[in-house]
């Protein structure tokens, strides 16, 4: 019989198969929130379905789960960080404050982040950021492994995804 649970519930479930399956304490939770708010929204493609995926490549090595990223001051609006091999979310939470305290300072302000991994919906890497009141686009690339239907060889790939505040709610604009 199906059971409903709480988002907070789904979250602790997520961040303990994270745990269980090596993932830092510091790098579980944000992975599990994008998971989980990915199922919340009812993209089901990219929230529980994509689990079983994020235990492979934990177990396969090709990402470190106790990656800790490393945040650089590039520039007066730009942020350089390097996550180390991990997952995305993380070092995106790493970079956050720095990337606020750039925009509020210089009205502007991207964060690059390389050697990362992202499974994931990207809607909610950037929702904290228009729940805050600032406009957020953010660009996920693909390497060469993406090929799609009817297609020769692989390509790049940008998944771009907008969000901004709009009187009170938060609007996407483009994904």
């Amino acid at each position: 019989m199906p059971q409903t649970v709480s988002v907070g519930e789904l979250t602790d479930l997520v961040v303990r198969v994270f745990l269980r399956h090596g993932v830092s304490g510091k790098n579980a939770g944000p992975v599990a929130e994008t998971v989980v708010a990915a199922e919340r929204d009812g993209a089901v493609s990219h929230g529980l379905l994509r689990l079983p995926g994020y235990v492979s490549t934990l177990k396969s090595g090709w990402v470190d789960g106790r990656a800790v990223p490393v945040v650089t001051d590039a520039a007066p609006g730009l942020v350089a960080t390097e996550a180390a091999n991990g997952f995305a979310q993380p070092a995106l939470r790493a970079s956050a404050p720095l990337l606020r305290e750039k925009a509020r300072r210089q009205g502007i302000s991207a964060v690059a982040i390389r050697n990362s991994h992202h499974f994931a919906a990207v809607w909610p890497d950037i929702e904290p950021f228009a729940a805050e009141g600032f406009i957020a686009l953010a660009m996920v690339n693909g390497g060469s492994s993406f090929r799609f239907s009817k297609m020769r060889r692989a390509s790049l790939v940008a998944v771009p995804c907008l969000r901004s505040p709009v009187s009170g709610l938060i609007a996407t604009m483009l994904e």
